[in-house]
This record gives structure tokens, sequence and C-alpha cells, in this order.
């Protein structure tokens, strides 16, 4: 929770003329987010469940949700963070490089370079200090000796790792070689996701699509087909698939029905058209056009089968 107040505090104050950490940069940032925010409400703790008010809004459900929880969320510390907060109040580095510029200080680097030493410096007062940054509000989120702790952490991970970048993705930052121009990231265990999570991703599972059935129906007697939709051979899973639906087209190409076939387990649907759907039929070609949607891949899959009706003796 202090990670997440922290953060959401420091989009503020770094726009606040008021505040000894105040940068113009941030000013644009801010104004372009106040422009549709109208607040939050922390509902529970844990499980963590905030309420977030906006007018901005999407086309999707699911880009509002994400947007705002980003408003929220941060992958970084508060204890890491704070030490870029010392750092700039005392005026010896800057969070953008344009204050940078302007105070003609180093522009703030977790992973490298002379910034290293400033926070090397600032992360010991601040073990010294016991500093909490706002502590009139974060303080309801942690504790001193919470915030003891995640310092003298830090301090170990800066000499185990030689920087002060921690984050909580699936890597971690193992090294950085400034000279080389690499850095070396690897696999964090306590990374919740397994490592192979996404290999599903890796060839996109685009449903296969066949339909078959009789090639000539009398027209005004029932009629059966089979669909059948798989990937590499083997059934495509129903609780995989959004949808699959078919349209009727005529000898005349207009469309006569639009419906879903029934499902006969997985990867197997079959379209039942019975007397009277058949009898709507004239004599001709006639065509079902399949659309199936998967829910893993947005490519859908279509397939047409033709068939001829014909008129009873």
């Amino acid at each position: 929770m202090a990670d997440f107040i922290f953060s959401f505090i420091l989009g503020f104050d770094r726009a606040n003329p008021k505040s000894p950490i105040f940068d113009e940069a941030a000013v644009p940032a801010l104004k372009t987010f106040l422009s549709h925010f109208r607040g939050a409400r922390i509902l529970e703790k844990n499980p963590l469940v905030v309420e977030i008010y906006s007018d901005q809004i999407f086309p999707d459900a699911e880009s509002i949700a994400a947007t705002r929880a980003a408003d929220f969320y941060t992958n970084v510390p508060w204890h890491e963070l704070a030490l870029g907060v010392l750092a700039e109040r005392n005026r010896q580095l800057a969070f953008s490089a344009s204050k940078a510029d302007r105070l003609k200080v180093e522009w703030l680097s977790y992973i490298s370079g002379p910034s290293l030493a400033v926070l090397d410096r600032q992360l010991a007062a601040a073990l010294k200090e016991g500093f909490i940054p706002y502590r009139k509000t974060l303080g309801e989120y942690t504790s001193q000796q919470e915030a003891t702790e995640r310092y003298e952490r830090l301090r170990a991970w800066r000499q185990a790792r030689h920087h002060f970048w921690v984050s909580n993705g699936p890597f971690y930052l193992y090294s950085v070689h400034p000279v080389e121009k690499v850095v070396v990231i690897r696999r964090s265990e306590s990374f919740s996701d397994p490592a192979d999570k996404w290999v599903r991703f890796v060839e996109p599972r685009i449903a296969d699509v066949e339909v078959s059935g009789p090639r000539i129906v009398k027209v005004g007697s029932p009629a059966e087909f089979q669909v059948q939709v798989t990937f590499k051979g083997k059934p495509y899973p129903t609780k995989d698939l959004e949808f699959v639906r078919y349209m009727l087209f005529d000898s005349r190409g207009e469309l006569v029905e639009l419906a879903n076939p029934e499902p006969a387990g997985d990867g197997m649907w079959r379209i039942v058209l019975n007397s009277k759907q058949t009898a709507r039929l004239s004599s001709g070609s006639n065509r079902l056009e399949l659309a199936v949607t998967s829910r893993v891949v947005a490519l859908p899959s279509f397939k047409t089968f033709r068939f001829v009706t014909v008129r009873k003796r």
C-alpha cells in the first residue's frame, strides 16, 4: 500500500510549485491527468480494492480498467524513489533531464554513472534518519521498522548488484556494464507467474474449420451439417472460443439465416436445418459461411460450404 500511495502522491507533488521537488516538466502530464481524473477511494486493503473515478473513456471496458489501474499501480518501491526525492531536494540530482540541465546537476540514474555515489549518501542519510517521505500520510501504511528494513535490504542489494534498480517484474537487473552498453537480466524465481506461462502464445492458435454434410438437399427436407474446429488436428476447446456462427445464403446471394450451431462436444458443432428452413431456399447453389472467433488469438477463422437444393419430384 505504501508503494502505491507514495507513487500517487509523487505524481501531484512534482507538479506543485510549492514543493521542494517541483519540476516544470511534470506540469503538462498532471494537467492532462486532472482534466479527466475525478477522485479515488480505497475500499479494501487486503485484498486491495480501489475505486477510481475518471471522465476518460475508451471503446473497450478492458482499456478503461487497465488505464485507471495504472493511475494507482507502481512497480517501483517507495524507498527506492525516496532516495531520488532526497537527492532532488538537496539539488544534487533531478528526476527529469530538463531540470537536471537547469540546475546543472546529474540526471538521476539508478543503474550507473555519478548518480550512484549521490544515492549512496542519500541511503546512508535515510537509514540514519529513518526517512519516510510524506510521513503524515505514508505513516499510515508503513512503520518505522519496515522503513529501516527496506533501506537495509536496498543497501544489501546495492552491494550485491552494484546498482539501485529494484522492481517486481519477471526479470531482475543482474549487472550493468555502461562502457560496453550491456545489461544482464535474469529471471526472478520469486515472480508469481511460471516461466512457461506465455509459451502458448509463441504459435498463434488460429482455428482450422472444416464443414461436412450433404451436397444435395431437397427443398422442404431437413438437413444436417457437421462443423469441426481444430488446432493442429486436435479439438479446439470450447472454453477458448468466443463464438461459432453461421450464415446461410440462398442461390441469389441473399441472407436467409444467421444463427449459432449446436455444440456437440469439444471441437464439434451441428447445423440443423429443418424442413421449414430449407423450404425458404429455391433450387440452385447455396452456401454456408462459418465464422469462428477465439478468445486466445485475435484473428478469426472463416469457412465456406456450398450445397445445392433441388425441388422434390
